[in-house]
């Protein structure tokens, strides 16, 4: 069964990709998201398109 986020924790994600300078599968780790998963968040925003 798939994971259910919140919109402000996907925000939150997002954000951090964005600011943060760890790597994708750095920030992927630490938050518990998988890459592909951060990737598809970030795409769907015009904050942080590729960074993952």
């Amino acid at each position: 069964m798939a994971k259910k986020y919140t919109d402000e924790f996907r925000r939150a994600a997002v954000r951090m990709a964005a600011t943060s300078s760890l790597t994708c599968p750095q920030l992927s780790s630490d938050s518990g998201v998988d890459v592909s998963t951060l990737n598809k968040w970030g795409n769907n925003t015009s904050t942080r398109r590729g960074r993952c």
